[in-house]
């Protein structure tokens, strides 16, 4: 069986490096897409329960009189400008008097009722209430569209956060190869020449970190004395053979 090659510095850096930002990046969606789901969703909650008191209010006389036009009028007037799916106004006995749904939902039916699962278990309740006897109920159910394209609005910000963090990867890869990796292959391919080419005048070029340079350095000194030994005993090798 052959051996797998093992990997190199860049690749061995570049994939920690990739790992390192995308970890990074995907915790920070990840909380701010919560925490900003939690805020909406919070007050989407307030707003219903604000809406369900002023459609009580609203339609508390029609509910007396028994106007059933007009009951939907006055949904219509309240629940109209969004954020609302569905509206039922019932008796004291629970009887539907009125329903009232958002003609204005573009989004499918299994949608809507997965999204409210998630959001409102519950629909909001506020009580009809006359002369200070309770005539019934209105129950307000949420309408999860913002929040679903807020979810995916995060969603496309991620993934396109992690497309720009792979290209930065790259880039972080190449300036690697060139800070990093090209200065110890220099000193491999001096270590070459050397070897077999007995280039004793080859030496390591000066590098932009500190810890190459003193290697490099070293190096250099190290092939010095190399060069010395073989200007004074030209016809033995550095281990006192001939």
């Amino acid at each position: 069986m052959s051996t797998p090659p093992l990997p190199t510095i860049r690749e061995m850096l570049a994939r920690v490096h990739l790992r390192l930002i995308l970890f990074a990046v995907l915790l920070a969606a990840a909380s701010m897409t919560l925490s900003g789901g939690l805020v909406i969703r919070n007050y989407a909650t307030r707003n219903l329960d604000l809406i369900a008191r002023t459609v009580a209010y609203t339609v508390e006389p029609a509910v007396v009189f028994g106007d059933r036009q007009a009951i939907v009028e006055g949904i219509g007037s309240v629940a109209g400008g969004g954020g609302v799916q569905q509206v039922e106004v019932r008796d004291a006995s629970g009887r539907i008097l009125a329903r009232w749904n958002n003609p204005q939902v573009g989004l499918p039916d299994w949608v809507l009722q997965a999204g409210n699962e998630w959001l409102w278990r519950r629909p909001a309740v506020a009580p009809l209430v006359h002369s200070g006897t309770r005539i019934g109920e209105v129950r307000i159910t949420g309408n999860p569209e913002v929040m679903l394209r807020f979810a995916l609005a995060g969603m496309i910000i991620a993934l396109t956060t992690l497309a720009l963090t792979v290209i930065a990867a790259r880039i972080l890869a190449r300036r690697l190869q060139r800070d990093v990796i090209e200065p110890l292959e220099h000193v491999a391919e001096t270590t070459r020449a050397v070897r077999t080419e007995r280039a004793f005048d080859r030496r390591v070029p000066v590098s932009g970190i500190a810890e190459i340079d003193r290697f490099g350095q070293d190096f250099n000194a190290l092939l010095d004395e190399l060069q010395g030994w073989h200007v004074t005993h030209p016809h033995k090798n550095p281990n006192g053979e001939d």
